[in-house]
């Protein structure tokens, strides 16, 4: 594992097999403390282990900020199957990208997060990553890492299951669906 210590922040890419259980309960708390306006539901050891483990390869990839031994900062990639002009590749989709709020600000610390995270996927033959940023992220993700504009979503969805004791969320959602006039930009990264 790459470990790149510039003054007393270091960069290391871990798979999701390679995590100790603390530094899962730290990336959980971390995400639950900066995502905190935008969750109904905090995030738990379970529901960690099922995002970054249901793929194709039953690991991602995740990017560590640490300051000594805590976490300040993740950058994790889930690897998904694509077929690519009749061949399938992996390529990484780029989800839940955090820094602790003291700590924003300095870029020389996302890039070097993001490239050793790069070079670990590079490795194992994952050529492009993606991903649909926030507000925040995307002016840094366009001019600093050089993500490009890959497409738009013109609207959002929601997978919904129609019974009768969610008829109501149901018709909810569908109004949703139709009415939804966002532009979402889906942005990607050749490396």
């Amino acid at each position: 594992m790459n470990e790149d210590n510039s003054g007393e922040i270091s960069f290391i890419v871990k798979k999701t097999t390679e995590l100790e259980l603390d530094e899962i309960s730290q990336i959980n708390e971390l995400y639950n403390q900066v995502f905190k306006k935008d969750i109904t539901k905090t995030r738990n050891y379970e529901g960690f282990i099922a995002k970054f483990k249901s793929n194709e390869k039953q690991y991602s990839f995740h990017g560590l900020m640490k300051k000594k031994n805590k976490i300040i900062g993740s950058y994790p990639v889930i690897p998904k199957k694509f077929k690519y002009f009749k061949k399938e590749l992996f390529f990484g989709l780029v989800v839940d990208t955090l820094i602790e709020k003291k700590y924003r600000g300095n870029l020389d610390n996302m890039i070097n997060l993001n490239n050793a995270v790069y070079e670990k996927l590079k490795k194992e033959n994952i050529p492009f990553i993606y991903g649909i940023a926030n507000k925040n992220y995307y002016p840094i993700v366009k001019k600093i890492l050089n993500f490009k504009d890959v497409t738009y979503l013109s609207y959002y969805f929601k997978p919904i299951n129609l019974r009768k004791k969610n008829f109501v969320m149901t018709i909810i959602n569908i109004c949703l669906f139709f009415l939804n006039l966002f532009h979402f930009p889906i942005l990607g990264f050749l490396i």
